[in-house]
């Protein structure tokens, strides 16, 4: 079998911390001696064969921050997950985090065998590792460089990257990266308890309509979710900026 690496991400209630928690687990697909290659894809206990892990959040304004992990730290997110605070992301203590659809990449590192590898000019690896080192492999580290895997032959034991840097070498760490999209929506949260709060007492002639598209509103804000954790970024996209739209609207205009 191949690694395949899965995550779950959460906000906490004060809108302030992200949590992104390996759920990757064990059996057919997970962690374990089960996984090709035999033994090297292991997160039995701290320092046990994951060497490393990085996160790299980008904001719904397209900054990035670059979070790497030590093998303790590593092998703690498979059990307890990894929280990433406001502070830790230069903001404010006070300060929210920034509203909108987040994009989190996450990707343990292991070790291979020292297989000769070599990268040439032209973006492409040529390797001599057998095949099932590289299965489900998206990223490697080669040196202080990480690099982006476009695609794998394993007929042509080749493997294109999106950069180069021609060197031959046997050290190297290979990666498997899980994106997933996070919400992060407070401005909406509030606006749509405002709204059912404000409902009972309202007096507008269309208060018929106003809880009929409240509710629809409600339907869309956990489909936001659902899309995000179903790695559908622009359909959340979308219901996102469909809430701000409704949330824009005073109540008494039937929100139309």
């Amino acid at each position: 079998m191949a690694l395949k690496v899965k995550i779950d991400l959460s906000i906490s209630a004060d809108w302030k911390t992200i949590t992104v928690t390996d759920s990757t687990g064990s059996g057919i697909t997970g962690y374990g001696n089960n996984q090709e290659p035999a033994t090297l894809r292991r997160a039995d206990a701290s320092n046990v064969n994951i060497e490393f892990t990085q996160i790299v959040l980008t904001s719904p304004s397209n900054e990035t921050y670059t979070f790497n992990l030590s093998a303790s730290q590593a092998y703690s997110a498979t059990i307890n997950g990894y929280t990433i605070t406001n502070t830790s992301l230069g903001y404010a203590a006070d300060e929210n985090i920034e509203e909108g659809i987040w994009s989190v990449s996450y990707t343990p590192y292991f070790a291979n065998a020292a297989e000769t590898i070599n990268l040439n000019s032209t973006t492409t690896i040529v390797y001599s590792a057998v095949d099932t080192y590289f299965k489900n492999v998206n990223k490697f580290k080669i040196n202080t460089l990480y690099y982006n895997v476009v695609s794998i032959n394993l007929v042509t034991n080749t493997i294109i990257v999106n950069t180069a840097t021609g060197a031959t070498y046997t050290t190297y760490f290979v990666g498997y990266e899980a994106i997933e999209y996070l919400p992060i929506v407070k401005t909406l949260k509030d606006c749509l308890d405002s709204k059912i709060a404000a409902l009972p007492a309202s007096t507008c002639p269309c208060k018929e309509d106003q809880c009929n598209q409240l509710m629809n509103m409600y339907m869309l804000y956990d489909a936001m979710f659902i899309n995000a954790a179903n790695v559908n970024k622009i359909k959340a996209g979308y219901i996102y900026d469909i809430l701000s739209n409704y949330c824009a609207h005073s109540d008494c205009n039937c929100n139309d």
